[in-house]
């Protein structure tokens, strides 16, 4: 966390980026050490938002994406499935 809080803004951001996927992650623990360490509230807020709503977009693409590569591939296994029976 200690490192995402010297990058200041760009910190915030990967941070509530990371947050918004799938992996475990705390952005707010970087916000309010940003907020305490003097930076712009607003700012930080508009910062935030952006990097978790483009984490959230990543993810429905990833899903989306995956989502479609998984039915061909279970299509597929299904097919080679019955050909054996």
């Amino acid at each position: 966390m200690e490192f995402l809080i010297q990058f200041g803004y760009l910190g915030l951001f990967t941070a509530a980026f990371l947050a918004a996927t799938i992996l475990p992650f705390s952005s707010e623990i970087v916000l309010s050490a940003l907020i305490l360490g003097g930076l712009d509230p607003v700012l930080l807020v508009a910062v935030a938002t952006c990097g978790n709503v483009l984490g959230s977009v990543t993810n429905y693409g990833l899903g989306y994406g995956g989502g479609e590569l998984f039915n061909v591939n279970f299509q597929q296994h299904r097919k080679m499935k019955s050909m054996r029976l």
